[in-house]
């Protein structure tokens, strides 16, 4: 990422102001690249258009509360508001972060400290055109079919922006409020810029977690768990040992957190972090559970899970707004995760799309690729590899063959041994198959396996002769399960071999033919399974 670099220093212009060096240091702080303005200033017009709206519904809105009049008794003043709600706006989107408009920013501050605005009407109000802004930005993003998550993202950098220099004038009158509310501005804005990148629910409740830890006596994090139909333990904080363990053996479920269950699942807003009361109270004694709040992440009626923060006092409101701004970032980031999930959900269908194009073409290579898929994938966990690769590694697996599709049927279904020039027709599938994957833009990363799923550990195999740590650790591994699995499969020209033989064979090839740690961890996981009974013929 490169730095926004266009910045005036307003000294040389004004003769006062902010300096080159205080900009750029929220601007780092906030992680804004020239990449984020970019996305801006692309959407800007489509933007533009909505912006009068927006403002307006929120002047309506805003002019329903009686503390408005007190605040701006004319009409003039309301509809001055308006105008400069629009301008602002407009000018964020445009993306242009010099002197001139940090300075306008720090005047924001002081006039609403100066009239007595208080500073949580000022992010309320934030609240209200992030989720429209954001609402419009997705369907910018679907009309022009671009991607809403780095756009989400940089839209939320600069909103944090402009918080932030917003803020630090806010109070300089009144040194013991901003002391106040420094700390909790603080939290929001490191929160916020960090929760921005991820794309894991876990991740991202381990995350607010640890970053509200400071602001409560202790926290229990949660996710569900489909397969059980309850609530795993995920992490804690501020618990003592014995507490520590009973967390980690208990798995809440439906009926002992109902209220909470049903509050994530009905999609509620601002009251699912309104104090609720555990069904059993042996459970609230355990944890020394007094003031509870709850902070829930959800993606999905499976997908989802809750923190729950608990304090020895009341929350007094400044801590009740934290967490519920914490709420509406987390809700944005879990939008996000959801974009990412139906993505991929996509890239599946497409996979699958390919690998069910293999089977119609062979049986034998159809049944063959999705046994070689579900063992690769339970290697590559054995061996510790992240999430990420391993599904790389599994979809390279399914594809691995799809190759063949350019081998004439006549060869793919001989029942005599292959010639020579047969053998060398089909050897081509690897290199067929890559160019296959590699023209597919979200399947380039797993061509690798395909192209190299033939070389040999000795360097003997095709089509590049790599040896050892040359092939790919997925190839490799694809290697030893597709040659399992095509030894004790049934083929056109000979019966399948015991599984037994099989697994001596392995022994024999690992070192020359197959790379010998990987068999090894294969035929452990083998024999684990074989105990289970869950092995696959």
């Amino acid at each position: 990422m490169t730095s926004v670099m266009n910045i005036q220093s307003a000294a040389g212009k004004y003769g006062f102001g902010p300096s080159r060096k205080d900009i750029d240091d929220k601007l780092a702080f906030t992680n804004i690249s020239e990449e984020d303005v970019q996305r801006l200033r692309e959407i800007a017009p489509f933007i533009k258009k909505a912006i009068p709206g927006i403002c307006k519904n929120f002047m309506v809105e805003l002019s329903a509360f009686p503390e408005v009049n007190a605040y701006f008794p004319k009409d003039e003043t309301v509809h001055r508001l308006g105008s400069k709600l629009i301008n602002f706006w407009e000018e964020l989107f445009k993306a242009k972060f010099d002197a001139e408009y940090h300075e306008s920013r720090l005047k924001v501050g002081q006039v609403h400290d100066r009239h007595g605005i208080q500073f949580n009407y000022y992010i309320d109000s934030y609240s209200y055109f992030i989720e429209m802004f954001l609402e419009k930005i997705r369907q910018i993003a679907k009309e022009r079919r671009l991607a809403f998550l780095p756009l989400s993202q940089s839209f939320m950098k600069v909103v944090l922006l402009d918080i932030d220099i917003v803020s630090s004038s806010y109070f300089t009158s009144r040194e013991e409020t901003l002391s106040k509310y420094a700390g909790s501005l603080n939290s929001l804005v490191n929160i916020s810029t960090r929760l921005l990148g991820y794309t894991d629910l876990s991740n991202l409740l381990f995350r607010i977690s640890s970053d509200l830890s400071n602001d409560v006596k202790s926290s229990l994090t949660y996710i569900y768990d489909e397969e059980q139909d309850n609530f795993a333990p995920l992490t804690s904080t501020g618990l003592n040992e014995k507490q520590k363990n009973i967390f980690q053996m208990i798995r809440p479920t439906e009926k002992e957190i109902g209220d909470v269950d049903s509050l994530i699942r009905d999609g509620a807003k601002r009251d699912i972090i309104d104090q609720i009361k555990m069904l059993k109270e042996n459970y609230i004694d355990v944890f020394s559970l007094k003031e509870i709040m709850i902070l829930p992440a959800y993606i999905s009626d499976t997908n989802y899970g809750f923190i729950i923060l608990n304090k020895d006092e009341p929350f007094d409101e400044d801590q009740k707004k934290l967490i519920q701004s914490v709420y509406d970032q987390a809700k944005v980031v879990c939008e996000n995760i959801g974009l990412i999930y139906e993505v991929q959900d996509t890239y599946k269908d497409t996979i699958l799309a390919l690998a069910q194009g293999i089977e119609a073409r062979d049986a034998y290579t159809g049944e063959h690729v999705h046994r070689v898929a579900k063992h690769a994938e339970r290697v590559a966990r054995k061996m510790g590899l992240n999430e990420h690769d391993v599904e790389n590694i599994r979809y390279g697996a399914i594809l691995h063959d799809i190759g063949k599709l350019a081998v004439p049927d006549m060869i793919l279904r001989k029942k005599e041994r292959l010639t020579r020039q047969e053998f060398a027709t089909i050897a081509t599938h690897s290199y067929k198959g890559a160019e296959i994957v590699k023209s597919i833009e979200r399947l380039k990363d797993i061509s690798p396996y395909v192209l190299h799923h033939e070389e040999r550990y000795d360097g003997k195999g095709y089509p590049k002769g790599l040896a050892g740590d040359e092939i790919p650790l997925g190839a490799r591994i694809i290697a030893v399960v597709d040659t399992y699995d095509a030894m004790t499969s049934n083929r056109p020209y000979r019966k399948a071999i015991p599984k037994e033989r099989a697994k001596k064979i392995l022994k024999k090839i690992a070192g020359t033919q197959l790379d010998p740690q990987i068999v090894d961890v294969f035929l452990e996981w083998f024999e684990e399974e074989k105990k289970s009974d869950r092995i696959a013929g």
